[in-house]
């Protein structure tokens, strides 16, 4: 197996388009095209849907994408415990079921503009990623939890909305707005580290909305693949990347959201974490003007 695939795999995942991706990763786009057709050949599953317009992951591809960030971080961790890189590098946390757009636009653009430097990022729960921060194993993460830290400093990026998500088969799918009362008698998927649970939950009761829950699931790849199959419906962020199988549709009687943060310790001191909070704090005032 050649990481460098795996590599190949995440971009284009991220870029959705071979030629974008090729120059993220500063090779040919042969060689690109060639390096994703070698992978797909070894794990002899289709990991992309391709067509003159766009490239979208498939239900295989869905599923291999957290185990190739997985791999790639190890491999990083082990290559980093023999000073095998000289250059400067930075770990960022991101809290789970989080929309990873929200994370990977803010990476990829440090990236562009820091070529030597590494970024190694990291899924986990949020109290998980607190103590990594304080223990000096990340330098920054990413969290839709809107708690106040007395010892960390904190920015925010994004609003994290949730939508209606249903297989584009169902019957509902040709709607493009729903109300609360459409969901009900629905199978419905929960999303265990959905931090917007309460309220949804609240407000359903309020109304008094019963689900049929069909499903609890523990993180977002799992939820997209069971409603691929038409297993039910989930109550979710958009991802970054598109689904053919499933539609998101937007709730017009109720908005839940969350807004996104990034946490850091105060009086850090290392460069390129200075360097990734001025590229966060300019672009979340370039989107604020």
């Amino acid at each position: 197996m050649n990481l460098q695939f795996i590599k190949y795999f995440l971009v284009l995942s991220s870029t959705e388009n071979f030629t974008n991706g090729a120059k993220q990763l500063n090779v040919v786009q042969s060689t690109f095209s060639a390096g994703i057709k070698k992978l797909e050949e070894h794990l002899a599953v289709q990991l992309f849907e391709r067509n003159n317009r766009s490239v979208k992951l498939t239900q295989q591809g869905l599923i291999f994408l957290p185990q190739a960030k997985n791999l790639l971080n190890q491999w990083s961790d082990i290559e980093q415990g023999f000073n095998i890189y000289n250059t400067e590098s930075i770990k960022i946390g991101f809290v789970q079921n989080i929309s990873i757009s929200d994370v990977l636009q803010y990476v990829n653009n440090f990236k562009k503009e820091n070529s030597l430097s590494k970024v190694h990022i990291l899924e986990e729960k949020d109290k998980k990623l607190y103590e990594l921060l304080k223990k000096g194993e990340i330098d920054a993460f990413f969290s839709n939890n809107n708690q106040k830290y007395s010892d960390l400093e904190q920015i925010s990026v994004a609003t994290e909305k949730l939508y209606f998500a249903i297989n584009i088969n169902h019957p509902i799918a040709k709607k493009e707005t729903i109300k609360l009362q459409d969901i009900e008698n629905l199978s419905f998927i929960e999303r265990s580290q959905c931090l917007l649970q309460n309220e949804v939950y609240s407000e359903l009761s309020k109304r008094k909305i019963i689900l049929t829950k069909s499903f609890t699931a523990h993180n977002n790849e799992t939820v997209l693949a069971l409603i691929s199959a038409n297993m039910g419906f989930a109550l979710m962020p958009k991802p970054f990347f598109k689904i053919p199988e499933i539609k998101f549709i937007s709730i017009d009687d109720a908005f839940f959201y969350k807004k996104i943060s990034l946490f850091w310790k105060n009086n850090y001191r290392k460069k390129e974490l200075s360097k990734f909070i001025s590229l966060v704090r300019k672009t979340t005032h370039n989107k604020d003007s």
